[in-house]
């Protein structure tokens, strides 16, 4: 069981905030946020909101088999080596946020060891918990196993991927002093897994499910919600209602419908919210890594933000079961956690606006 968020009036700001120079309300939607966040600090805590990021990386066996992405899965390892380098969108933003930013292989494939290992020392840490090196010769050559035929991972590979994630975000919390979390991931084809879940706990078919993703024509958008249909005819009977608790049902998804980014996502999340710290979900892969856990546990769910919502026509319901509110809505379909990185840039103008905006009295201007 969670701790409950404590109510936004426990916040130091509150009082100050019904106070400050702009009609009652008018910046509800980008303050109240805000202030939830400030309600979770030490009252020690002074100046600006601290935020850090954490990005997992892994490849899909269902991309490549099944040609469910706009792109081949070779652009996984080469644009996490352009994010370690400083190049990539979630790495220009993190750097204008001034966060930290953590990148993990969790699921790369096979093959990319010197690329990989040739990235030099950048502010940017990499961290390698591959499961094709943790679990050798157990089908992880090509990332997570194709789930048309069999579950992404084994209980053994979920569980090291859930606990990546939660390590990682035990460490960057603490060494970083992070206030609230940003979550990212990369991985061709991982649209095709987030929509499955997606189908699962919606309940909705994958012609409902299933979006464009990174740019697939009309027959790619068929295909894939073929490949997704014969992912949820394997996995039914492993995800049973009648064979596992809810929370076991959650991890169950997660093993067999998901991948190992997905899996060390959900773990991030979860060990953040124990620590009392937001998180701020990016576009639907994200949300889908966090929604079996959040839907199985309501006093998991109150600890994640929505940052924006996606062009994944799936995302808007995801969100709207889990009780989110988008920050934003610019069509994004990027990944890599940038939805998210920008919608903390606005939660750090709010703290901003927080912070230094004139009272009605300090102003000398009439509040009635």
């Amino acid at each position: 069981m969670f701790l409950s968020p404590k109510p936004i009036e426990a916040a130091a700001l509150f009082s100050r905030y019904s106070q400050l120079t702009m009609p009652t309300g008018a910046l509800d939607s980008l303050l109240k946020p805000t202030l939830k966040i400030h309600a979770q600090r030490e009252e020690s805590s002074t100046g600006a909101l601290n935020c850090a990021v954490l990005l997992f990386a892994g490849d899909h066996s269902v991309a490549r088999n099944h040609g469910v992405s706009a792109y081949p899965p070779e652009v996984t390892p080469q644009m996490v080596v352009n994010i370690v380098r400083g190049g990539a969108a979630i790495s220009c933003l993190a750097r204008n946020r001034k966060a930290k930013l953590c990148v993990y292989d969790v699921g790369v494939a096979a093959g990319f060891d010197d690329l990989l290992n040739s990235v030099e020392s950048t502010k940017i840490d990499f961290i390698r918990e591959n499961i094709n090196l943790r679990f050798p010769g157990e089908g992880f050559e090509n990332g997570s196993r194709d789930s048309t035929v069999t579950a992404a991972l084994t209980s053994e590979a979920h569980e090291h991927c859930f606990q990546v994630g939660a390590r990682a975000a035990q460490r960057i919390i603490s060494e970083h002093s992070a206030e609230f979390l940003v979550l990212g991931e990369m991985g061709i084809g991982n649209t095709t897994p987030a929509s499955a879940i997606a189908s699962i706990v919606l309940g909705c078919s994958p012609a409902q499910c299933v979006g464009a993703g990174t740019g697939l024509n009309e027959d790619g958008i068929r295909r894939k919600q073929d490949v997704v249909g014969k992912i949820l005819a394997r996995a039914e009977p492993h995800v049973s209602h009648t064979l596992h608790s809810a929370l076991e049902r959650a991890h169950a998804i997660l093993q067999h419908v998901g991948g190992a980014e997905l899996s060390a996502l959900a773990g991030a999340a979860w060990q953040a919210a124990q620590m009392g710290r937001f998180v701020l979900l990016d576009g639907l892969i994200v949300t889908a890594a966090v929604a079996p856990l959040a839907l199985a546990d309501k006093t998991f769910a109150p600890w994640l933000m929505a940052s924006h919502q996606s062009a994944e026509p799936v995302h808007k319901s995801l969100l709207s079961a889990l009780g989110l509110a988008p920050l934003l809505d610019l069509n994004l379909r990027l990944g890599e956690g940038s939805g998210a990185a920008l919608a903390a840039g606005l939660i750090q103008d709010a703290d901003c606006l927080l912070r230094e905006m004139a009272t009605f009295s300090s102003a000398g201007v009439s509040s009635n």
